[in-house]
């Protein structure tokens, strides 16, 4: 038997590890992590315990120890470190002209190596960048592009909702987003009312598109003739949730309707979605 752990490194997505029989470990607590020999400071999230035998040593990240309080001050040191490396990079990417964005720099636990991930708008080679920091700083980097998406993941935020990003509150992964799920949900076609602060489409138009287009499937579409309790009209507007429909009448009075109060009406030849509900017979 042993403990299966979510840990948290700070900045990142939490990683599983093992915690070996014999070590006293606690939700919150800190520990240190061998990482297939990379060590880490880490932050207890979660456990399990596991009826299993161990795994095989070095074949998963597995907890060394609970961080002491030399390691805490270690760990704090490093923050500082890393912000002085962010300062030598900066000035090598400017010198290089290369036209990318930082957005984390973290030395791991024993600062055998440097973590950089940055953006760009292409596909950078920076292999030169690599050889001048890592003589600069002595000692081994690891750099990695991401896209803006998971830009904001990292740096977080309030959305305009008013509550914490997506993307860095509970979404694991992105989901694909297209414009038509905003057309479906009468969402203003303004970027600005479609655009999240990574400045691509909101992660959030996926959440209901699903119910929107099957419910749509109930609705005529616009400038569909139709007959009402009111007599014959052309419709000019639908809500989708409330299931009504707005129809201008042939007297020109505009007058809302429940969608199971009117007749589609296909004898001009037109094509209906919904044929049980259509008055034709000329199918």
């Amino acid at each position: 038997m042993y403990r299966k752990v979510n840990v948290e490194i700070e900045g990142e997505q939490p990683l599983e590890c093992i915690s070996p029989p014999g070590l006293s470990i606690h939700k919150g607590a800190y520990a240190i992590l061998d990482n297939h020999d990379v060590q880490e400071f880490v932050k207890v999230i979660d456990w399990i315990e596991v009826e299993e035998n161990i795994p095989a040593k070095g074949s998963e990240p597995t907890l060394l120890r609970q961080a002491t309080l030399q390691d805490q001050a270690k760990a704090d040191e490093n923050k500082l470190r890393s912000k002085m490396a962010r300062t030598t990079c900066e000035k090598i990417v400017s010198e290089q002209g290369l036209a990318l964005h930082i957005v984390r720099i973290r030395y791991n636990f024993d600062r055998t190596i440097l973590h950089i991930v940055f953006t760009a708008d292409q596909n950078l080679d920076y292999a030169e960048l690599i050889k001048k920091l890592s003589a600069e700083l002595h000692t081994k980097i690891d750099i990695s592009q991401i896209g803006v998406r998971d830009e904001a993941k990292i740096i977080g935020g309030i959305g305009p909702c008013g509550r914490t990003l997506c993307c860095c509150s509970f979404l694991d992964k992105f989901a694909s987003i297209n414009v038509k799920m905003a057309k479906i949900q009468r969402i203003s076609l303004n970027p600005t009312s479609m655009s999240g602060m990574c400045d691509r489409l909101k992660c959030c138009l996926s959440y209901e598109y699903d119910q929107y287009r099957e419910m749509s499937k109930t609705l005529p579409n616009h400038g569909k003739k139709v007959e009402t309790p009111d007599g014959s009209g052309v419709v000019i507007n639908t809500n989708t949730m409330a299931q009504k429909v707005d129809v201008q009448l042939e007297d020109k009075r505009i007058i809302t309707y429940n969608v199971d109060d009117i007749m589609l009406d296909c004898r001009g030849g037109g094509n209906c979605r919904d044929r049980g509900k259509c008055r034709s017979r000329n199918h």
